[in-house]
């Protein structure tokens, strides 16, 4: 349920003082270091830097689209279903808290257009939706969820070691 710990903030604690986000407006008890030299001159008032923040949320969720342990044992839709709703639910939860998510998937999206996918690999991309913040990637997130079909999928370990690598440090 709380998987960054039970007490939430709003107020990051580490700065990554080796980059420059930018510039805001001197606040008094900003301390000297802070300063930004070149955006005082630039700006005609005292400016400090502005750095970005070490630690991010960041959430991957990866949906299973097998249902039984042997795929030639068929498909359980109500089950299949279920792990949908549950994703979409997670995914809701985490955008609605600012973290960064993404979605992957071993299953094949239904195309919506004759020309969208035109190779295996390509549906397999789709399906991969790499964690963002961005206000409209809870729509592209639920979208593929939406179109996504319970077919040719790889086996979850080998999908999760292959993607493992391409999220950031801390992902949950």
């Amino acid at each position: 349920r709380y998987p960054f710990g039970e007490i939430e903030t709003r107020r990051r604690v580490l700065e990554d003082t080796s980059q420059i986000n930018g510039a805001r407006d001197y606040q008094p008890g900003d301390p000297l270091r802070r300063v930004h030299w070149k955006a005082t001159a630039h700006h005609g008032t005292l400016q400090s830097k502005v750095h970005p923040f070490t630690t991010a949320h960041t959430l991957a969720i990866f949906m299973d689209i097998y249902t039984s342990p042997n795929p030639a044992m068929g498909i359980k839709s109500a089950l299949f279903e279920l792990g949908i709703a549950a994703a979409a639910s997670i995914a809701t939860w985490a955008n609605g808290r600012r973290y960064a998510v993404g979605l992957f998937s071993n299953g094949l999206p239904q195309a919506a257009g004759a020309n969208e996918m035109t190779s295996f690999k390509d549906a397999q991309a789709f399906m991969r939706v790499p964690p963002s913040t961005n206000p409209n990637h809870l729509t592209r997130l639920l979208e593929a969820l939406a179109r996504l079909q319970p077919y040719f999928g790889i086996p979850i370990d080998r999908m999760l070691a292959r993607e493992q690598a391409s999220l950031p440090p801390g992902t949950t």
